[in-house]
């Protein structure tokens, strides 16, 4: 496992942190390219979920500028925003086997996937209610699974 002041646990740090930040699953995360962040917001255009624009926590741009300026090759701005080692889009089951990793290194059992990021945001959000339209719309999800999920 790496170590989070190498470019490779700076890329999970960024990782996580736009799951539990911003609510992306890890598919979405695998899928953005480096175009698809700007200002502060990325876009999700390949998803099973909604496409939609998330503005970002300073938490979470602060993780993927580090990130980004630590990573040894060029990223270009069509190409895969979070690469592996040889430089190839770093696969969704490369972040659940990282999450799980990580987990395992600090004592906490490792029955959860990066998913519960995701769910810990729209729970959050939830516990400061925020309406269910609103929670949906940041997930990506239709209104009534999140009323029915977090209500």
């Amino acid at each position: 496992m790496s170590d989070i002041t190498d470019w490779i646990g700076l890329c999970d740090l960024a990782i996580f942190a736009l799951q539990g930040d911003a609510g992306l699953s890890a598919a979405e995360v695998a899928s953005l390219n480096r175009e698809d962040t700007d200002n502060g917001a990325v876009t999700i255009k390949r998803s099973c979920f909604t496409p939609r624009t998330v503005i970002l926590s300073a938490t979470s741009k602060s993780a993927v500028d580090r990130y980004l300026r630590w990573v040894p090759m060029q990223i270009g701005p069509s190409e895969p925003l979070f690469i592996n080692e040889r430089g190839a889009r770093i696969s969704v089951r490369t972040i659940q086997t990282r999450f799980r990793e990580r987990l395992k290194h600090l004592g906490i059992p490792t029955g959860r996937g990066p998913s519960a990021l995701r769910r810990g945001m729209g729970s959050r959000l939830a516990e400061h209610r925020h309406p269910p339209r609103n929670i949906a719309a940041v997930l990506g999800l239709s209104p009534l699974s999140v009323a029915r999920y977090f209500n």
